[in-house]
């Protein structure tokens, strides 16, 4: 069998060989001629030994192990990948011996199998090391001790105050926005906080007077006369009745147009008319002008006296006939090429008296005016016309307007906020816009939007009661007592000690830092 050195911790595995003299194996020997030869014990090492050497060997020594049995224990052979590849055939000798004369003759030919696949694997048993095993022992009681303490140690540590303790805190902000509806009035202010007062502008261009030709005609029907009679000095008080007629100088027949109430001390007026259309009805004033005698109609009551005249003559009165009269297109013909030039000249007067913070309710409107001598479908030879454009708007003060809703904002976050909260950075108002206007009375509706941010102010009083609540305290009761306070939205604890990260008990060791919150 194959030796290997026992002073070496980590020998290999070795293979037994059987020999002739040996305890006889489960392999038949077959017997040989020759004589046993007792060869010297060859040294090999294990890791240089091939497949052929195994053989040559086999065949050529026996091999001791000088190893003792109790130093060795046997294990389980490693799997045939582990080891050598050798054939699955037993290796043979059965050559003839052909050594010369004076040589060594050839061992033996034996027939025994050597199944390198599997062979005995012997490992030496380890010594138990018990410097480490000390070692080791100390160790896991040193850690069973700390893990039992540390609970406590760490229990400690959110008790024991710190030297000092510093807060920093980030105030509660509220953003506030919204629309206010204001008015603006033209003239005098109702006395309401959602009011501002509008100015209305204007400015009117116009043209010289034109004189035309009328080129319009008329078909006229024949027509009454008309004027006026005045009544005085009656002799008696009556009511003269409509209808009641009455002749001047030229005989032409009058009649009231109307009742009229005559006393010895009135006077009245009254519309009459000549009885027949035509020209003669045109009598000169005072062609009535003398005392009369007034007959009631059906002979009810006494007759009285009264004096009559015609002050003004009578007019209007006409047979039929066809006149020239004034048109339409008469009146255009002059008005239209004016009014572009005369609209261009007023609207810039209008805007010249804008002022630089006003803004216009609504776009300038603008409006020509044609008068004339005479009107459409008068008769008439000429006419004189003269064209007049008038333009107008409607202004506020837009600074006035954005103050006015900055403050309604300001009042409603001092009532739903309080007086802690603060204003902080810009309020922000946006341009108005008009959301309806009546055009009779002006009355314009305009909508603004405002909006800010309010933070919440720690004063020396709100910081000092704060110091007296967390002194003494752990943090983690500290942060959720600072957390239900009003005004804190955020809080971050620094604590400055060795031995403790409670509170201090003493409150001038307890600093405060508010952040600043950035306003609009």
């Amino acid at each position: 069998m194959f030796n290997t050195n026992p002073d070496e911790e980590d020998a290999s595995f070795v293979e037994n060989i059987p020999e002739s003299s040996s305890t006889p194996t489960d392999e038949p020997i077959e017997p040989v001629s020759q004589p046993t030869v007792s060869h010297e014990q060859v040294p090999v090492e294990l890791s240089s030994i091939t497949d052929q050497e195994v053989v040559s060997l086999a065949n050529s020594s026996t091999i001791t192990l000088p190893v003792e049995e109790d130093q060795l224990m046997q294990t389980e052979s490693p799997p045939p990948s582990a080891g050598l590849s050798m054939p699955a055939e037993p290796i043979t000798d059965t050559e003839a011996d052909t050594s010369a004369p004076g040589q060594l003759p050839a061992i033996p030919s034996v027939q025994t199998p050597l199944w390198r696949s599997s062979p005995p694997v012997w490992t030496r048993r380890p010594k138990p090391n018990k410097r480490l095993m000390t070692i080791g022992a100390i160790i896991l009681a040193l850690l069973l001790v700390v893990g039992a303490l540390f609970p406590l140690v760490s229990y400690l540590f959110t008790i024991i105050p710190a030297n000092s303790a510093t807060v920093t805190i980030t105030p509660m902000s509220k953003h506030l926005s919204k629309f206010y509806n204001i008015f603006a009035l033209p003239g005098a202010l109702g006395g309401s906080q959602y009011q501002v007062e509008a100015r209305v502008i204007s400015s009117t261009a116009q043209s010289q007077s034109t004189t035309v030709r009328a080129t319009g005609t008329k078909h006229l029907p024949a027509a009454q006369a008309t004027g006026q009679l005045t009544f005085s000095g009656a002799s008696d008080t009556r009511v003269i009745f409509a209808g009641t007629t009455i002749s001047g100088y030229s005989g032409v027949q009058l009649a009231l147009s109307a009742d009229v109430f005559v006393s010895p001390n009135n006077t009245s007026t009254v519309s009459a008319h000549a009885v027949k259309a035509g020209p003669d009805g045109n009598i000169p004033a005072f062609d009535v002008n003398s005392t009369y005698i007034v007959i009631p109609l059906g002979g009810g009551g006494s007759s009285f006296t009264v004096y009559v005249q015609n002050t003004q003559p009578f007019t209007g009165g006409h047979n039929v006939e066809d006149v020239t009269v004034v048109q339409q297109s008469d009146l255009d013909k002059v008005a239209t090429p004016l009014e572009p030039t005369l609209t261009d000249k007023a609207q810039a007067e209008v805007q010249s008296q804008i002022g630089s913070t006003e803004h216009l309710v609504s776009p300038i409107v603008c409006m020509p005016h044609v008068t004339s001598n005479y009107q459409v479908d008068s008769p008439a030879t000429n006419v004189t016309i003269k064209v007049a454009v008038t333009c107008q708007g409607e202004v506020y003060d837009q600074p006035t307007v954005q103050a006015m809703a900055a403050d309604l904002l300001k009042q409603e976050a001092l009532s739903t906020l309080g007086a802690n909260y603060a204003l902080i950075g810009n309020l922000v108002t946006g341009a108005p816009e008009v959301i309806s206007i009546d055009d009779q009375t002006g009355f314009a509706s305009l909508s603004i939007k405002t909006e800010g941010i309010w933070v919440f102010q720690f004063g020396a009083i709100q910081k000092q009661n704060l110091a007296k609540l967390l002194a003494g305290k752990a943090q983690q009761d500290a942060r959720k007592l600072l957390l239900k306070q009003v005004g804190v939205s955020r809080a971050i604890i620094k604590t400055d000690g060795i031995f403790g990260n409670a509170f201090p008990t003493s409150i001038a060791d307890i600093k405060f830092v508010v952040l600043n919150v950035p306003g609009l």
